[in-house]
């Protein structure tokens, strides 16, 4: 029987280390293969790099932290992600991005300035030299902490709201007037910023007008009458109307001869000088031929 015994125990120990280490091991799975994400983090207005701005992925949650320059390199898994940049004192902004296997995939980010709220109102009328109002004259704000673009509306009244403090440059445009600038400083703490009534100057043009009559004072119908500049080289011709007016608009500044001429009239030519803007007004008298 202790025999038996002994045998029996050598068997079980035989078999237990056939079992044991005879199988197979079992493999480690494989790491998924990754890509790489590298950019730019920037401000939308100035364009400068925003440095420690987070990007990260979802889903995966995948992070990391932008360079003094705004620059990024962050490797993940391949795959489909949205992609946010996020930093403080901007907007986040999210895209999408696919990041294949062994490659880079390279984006940008243009981060908007989130605008502090408390800032300054900045409203006023614009009008002509008369007072009549304006209506749809574009206004535009410019400066470090802020920009925008308005119109003026029915009443020529404009307003910029949450404008932040800074120094800032304002353009009005209008067409048939002169571009208009106005700069402005607003500071902490300050809630409006009135700036009245902004007046519009037309844009003058120079032109040279008049009548041709007879020595009666009869006025002349179709009367040619031709323009030439000495600088300019400008020239053109016209002809009188029932009430012998003519007319030469858009004229830049410049002495121009004048010459009418018709057929049983001596011709009548006469010199004039325009500064910019300038307009004149002439009688051009012609004589009847013997």
């Amino acid at each position: 029987p202790l025999v038996a015994f002994f045998l029996f125990i050598m068997v079980c120990l035989v078999v237990n280390h056939r079992t044991t280490y005879g199988q197979e091991p079992t493999p480690e799975p494989t790491p998924p293969a990754t890509g790489v994400i590298t950019g730019n983090v920037v401000d939308a207005v100035s364009l400068a790099g925003i440095a420690d701005a987070t990007v990260s992925t979802d889903p995966g949650g995948y992070l990391t932290a932008t360079g003094p320059d705004g620059s990024f390199v962050l490797e993940v898994p391949a795959g489909n992600y949205t992609l946010i940049a996020s930093a403080t004192g901007y907007t986040p902004s999210p895209q999408p991005v696919t990041v294949e296997a062994g490659a880079a995939t390279q984006v940008a980010f243009l981060l908007q300035p989130e605008t502090a709220p408390g800032g300054a109102s900045v409203f006023g009328f614009v009008t002509d030299p008369d007072e009549n109002v304006l209506e749809g004259v574009v206004v535009t704000i410019n400066g470090v902490n802020y920009s925008g673009e308005t119109s003026t509306d029915v009443d020529g009244f404009f307003q910029f709201e949450n404008v932040p403090a800074g120094d800032y440059a304002l353009t009005f445009e209008f067409e048939g007037y002169q571009i208009k600038t106005q700069d402005i400083s607003i500071t902490e703490g300050q809630t409006e910023a009135d700036l009245d009534v902004i007046i519009m100057e037309p844009i003058v043009i120079a032109a040279i007008s008049g009548s041709v009559i007879d020595i009666n004072g009869e006025p002349l119908e179709s009367v040619k009458v031709k323009i030439r500049g000495i600088k300019t080289k400008f020239s053109e011709v016209v002809y009188t109307d029932a009430d012998g007016f003519f007319e030469f608009t858009d004229l830049e500044a410049d002495t121009y001869v004048i010459i009418a001429n018709k057929k049983g009239y001596k011709r009548n030519k006469q010199k004039v000088t325009l500064g910019e803007g300038q307009q004149e007004e002439l009688e051009i008298v012609l004589k009847k031929t013997k």
